[in-house]
């Protein structure tokens, strides 16, 4: 329990035992002279509510007054400063395959993945590693301050079915690899980077089934983010 929270919990108990005391001094036990006063005043001025009651109810109203001045300060200002979602916007998605030279052995190269490369034996016999990258932008709305953790690459077929989980390397804009494990994201900024990875052979059926590559990682407080960096074979 944060802080703020605490106080408030304070706030509501002390309140409450201040409402309690009210309610108990207002309804303690009058003599027959002074009820028999207080009716004649009620009748006289045409009231119906006694002058206690009246100060009960005016006391009662003046503490909500206050637990809800106090609520809005505390919990007000964190609602504006959190209000706002995380953007994310991804581009220049590509995926290749490394190929041996069939030649010079010492020597490699790329040719794009598709769904064909699996199924050609040649290819296969030749074949290093599978490539992925793209460039992603992300936006913090909010004011303040938050982070990602864990951030990882994600394969999907068109169930939804996860089928392969990555976890990049990532460079930022001034071309530093960063830890992709933990993201800083400032204020109402933008941040860029590009990640890229490599999948075995083996899994190359894998990424034949797969549709949708999605971006995940954990906000603070275990909250999970989720977004879609591209659909596959389009």
């Amino acid at each position: 329990m944060t802080q703020a929270r605490i106080w408030a919990v304070v706030l509501v108990v002390a309140a409450l035992f201040v409402l309690v005391a009210l309610v108990d001094t207002g309804n303690g036990p009058n003599s027959v002279l002074e009820e028999k006063a207080e009716r004649a005043t009620a009748l006289k001025d045409g009231r119906g509510v006694r002058t206690s009651t009246a100060t009960l109810l005016a006391g009662g109203f003046a503490v909500l007054g206050t637990l809800l001045g106090v609520g809005r300060g505390l919990f007000g200002d964190r609602y504006l400063r959190h209000r706002g979602d995380i953007l994310c916007r991804s581009s220049d998605w590509r995926m290749t395959c490394t190929l041996r030279d069939l030649w010079e052995s010492e020597k490699v190269y790329q040719v794009p993945f598709d769904r064909t490369i699996p199924a050609n034996e040649r290819l296969m016999a030749r074949a290093e590693y599978g490539n992925y990258a793209c460039s992603v932008k992300l936006f913090n709305e909010t004011e303040a301050a938050t982070g990602l953790r864990d951030l990882t690459v994600v394969f999907l077929d068109d169930s939804g079915t996860v089928v392969k989980t990555d976890v990049p390397q990532m460079v930022d804009s001034r071309n530093f690899v960063i830890d992709p494990d933990v993201i800083n994201l400032p204020a109402r900024q933008w941040i860029n980077a590009k990640y890229h990875g490599r999948i075995g052979p083996e899994e190359f059926e894998a990424l034949v089934r797969s549709t949708t590559v999605e971006m995940r990682a954990y906000l603070p407080g275990d909250k999970s983010f989720v977004r879609q960096i591209t659909r596959l074979w389009e």
